[in-house]
Formats: C-alpha cells, sequence, structure tokens
C-alpha cells in the first residue's frame, strides 16, 4: 500500500452532494451508536495517513517527571493478598503504600 494513499479523495465534491441530497432524512435510534453533538468532537484528531497520526499521538504521551517521587518495582505477593487489596477499589496501591510506612515507622530498627 502506497504510504499516502489516503491523501486522494474517493469522490468529488458534486458526488458527496448529490449523495448527501438523495439520502432519505430518517433518524436511526441505535443505542450501540449514538448521535453526537458538536462538542463531542472538540477533543478529535483528525488524520489524513497513519505516519501523521502516528506522529500526532505520539507528542500527546508523558514524558519523564522532573522529580521522580516513586520507584516501579516488582513484588510476589500471594494471589488471595492482591484480591483483597484490589478489591478496596482504586487506590489500592497507595493504601499499600501507606500500610508498608506504618509498618516501618512502628518496627524501626535503628
Amino acid at each position: 500500500m502506497k504510504p499516502n494513499a489516503t491523501l486522494k479523495p474517493f469522490f468529488s465534491q458534486e458526488q458527496r452532494a448529490s449523495a448527501l441530497a438523495a439520502a432519505p432524512a430518517v433518524a436511526v435510534d441505535d443505542e450501540d451508536n449514538p448521535s453526537t453533538k458538536p462538542n463531542d468532537w472538540d477533543t478529535a484528531i483528525s488524520s489524513r495517513s497513519l505516519q501523521e497520526l502516528r506522529r500526532k499521538l505520539a507528542s500527546r504521551h508523558r514524558g519523564p517527571q522532573k522529580h521522580p517521587t516513586k520507584v516501579a518495582t516488582t513484588i510476589r505477593i500471594d494471589p488471595d493478598v492482591i484480591v483483597a487489596l484490589k478489591a478496596t477499589g482504586p487506590g489500592w496501591q497507595t493504601r499499600v503504600n501507606n500500610l508498608l510506612r506504618e509498618w516501618l515507622q512502628t518496627h524501626r530498627q535503628d
């Protein structure tokens, strides 16, 4: 496939206008495909090629933290403990961090 194949319009302006004029004005109520409002498209990304879309999306990711406050690590925990922690809802990792901090403060060996 050519890299810029999507840049060429498939239909002329006249063909699109005649197709829209010939289309029936029937409102379809489809719960799987609800109609949109103009402000639903405020944050939409439009692109005419895959390369352009990739370029646009690449600029949207978060960069490295200026002052990292956390350290990513891997720890092995029993499945039942993880299930119970995750069942407490969003923020469970922060709560685990707070629990570990409390434990360290009460069990400090100076």
